[in-house]
């Protein structure tokens, strides 16, 4: 695959989105059913990971938010301790959702065990002090090797005890865990990384995986984070964020989308694309934004086409680079970078003559690793 393909690739997906005219009457229903579960879920998901004011919280939930979602381990732990605090005495007008421990920066050798999960979700339930979960997803599992059968048994039995309401997974490669979700009947959701760069390949496994019955909640959706303090050149047009948020919510493989909400200002943003249309004038503007895209971006989509001879984690390592630039989130960045083991984190980088990775969009895979280290070693 090369980047010119995977441009075809997206001009074709973003054609088949419904033509809307900007002066249309905006839809009324911002209420999806999620899958084959039964939960009515805001098409916008209140994604906590950045967020640190209660008020943020309070406020999505008095605008008609009524979906939330957060991690064990964001924020150091604390983060779902913030968002129970926030929506408590709300239990019964919400949709609480929950991650397990990101298991992303440890060897893939090491894998969670039924204990380590259950453990896990006991402390998230009282974090965020409910009884139970509306969603229980294991995190961050880019291949069916990572997870465990004793971790699904487990899942199974906490769903039996009433601690869970419904399971699902968190991936950035969907196409390499569509056909594993498929062949299970414990996973019922997915929050996967797709937004209007992805190509046919995703295209397609999110229709295959949402065709089937499977809720699909569409993370990253800003691609890179757009709303950054120093977004790409082809992204300071105004309404580009509001596009893609759009694009997303617009695509009928996907029930929601969750993102990070940091201020009132992005919430308000994210709730107004619950209800606006996806206009032609905003389907040029992705379109070409597209153009300049493909070099900028690493889309962590696990196929990278050959191998570090050195053996770096290249997704994790550009996801470091994601989280301190793009987010805005420095010490999440480095954070996160400084748990990778010290000989894989590309400072050797440079000594190579030539790089063995080449992604399939055009990214300089070895300018991006060099660039990482230098900001976070």
């Amino acid at each position: 695959m090369n980047f010119r393909s995977s441009r075809r690739g997206f001009l074709s997906s973003i054609a088949a989105l419904p033509v809307v005219d900007a002066l249309a009457t905006v839809p009324a229903n911002r209420y999806v059913t999620l899958g084959r579960t039964s939960l009515k879920i805001t098409k916008f998901v209140f994604g906590s990971m950045i967020t640190s004011d209660q008020a943020v919280i309070q406020r999505a939930f008095d605008m008609g938010v009524n979906c939330f979602t957060t991690a064990r381990d964001y924020q150091g732990g604390n983060n779902e301790r913030l968002l129970g605090s926030a929506l408590k005495g709300k239990r019964d007008k919400i949709i609480l959702c929950t991650e397990s421990i990101d298991m992303m920066w440890r060897p893939k050798t090491e894998k969670e065990t039924a204990e380590y999960v259950l453990n896990n979700l006991d402390t998230s339930l009282r974090e965020l002090q409910t009884d139970y979960v509306d969603v229980f997803f294991l995190h961050q599992k880019n291949e069916p090797s990572w997870i465990p059968e004793d971790v699904v048994e487990a899942l199974r039995t906490a769903k039996k005890q009433g601690k869970i309401r419904h399971v699902g997974l968190t991936t950035h490669t969907l196409p390499k865990m569509a056909d594993y979700i498929l062949a299970s009947d414990l996973w019922e959701a997915v929050i996967t990384m797709y937004n209007f760069t992805m190509d046919s390949e995703m295209h397609a496994a999110a229709k295959k995986v949402h065709d089937a019955g499977i809720g699909v909640i569409a993370m990253k959706v800003l691609a890179g984070g757009l709303r950054s303090r120093n977004p790409l050149p082809q992204f300071k047009q105004a309404g580009a964020v509001l596009a893609a948020l759009k694009w997303a919510m617009n695509n009928p493989s996907v029930d929601a989308v969750v993102t990070s909400v940091k201020d009132v200002e992005q919430l308000e943003q994210n709730v107004g694309a619950m209800t606006e249309p996806f206009t032609d004038r905003e389907r040029q503007l992705l379109a070409a934004a597209f153009e300049q895209f493909g070099p900028d971006y690493c889309r962590m989509c696990g196929r990278c086409e050959g191998t570090c001879s050195k053996g770096l984690p290249i997704p994790e390592i550009l996801r470091c680079r994601m989280y301190a630039e793009d987010y805005g989130q420095f010490a999440m960045g480095r954070g996160k970078f400084l748990e990778l083991p010290p000989g894989l984190r590309g400072g050797s980088c440079s000594d190579c003559s030539g790089c063995s990775v080449r992604c399939a969009y055009g990214l300089n895979v070895a300018e991006k690793v060099r660039h990482t280290h230098q900001l976070l070693a």
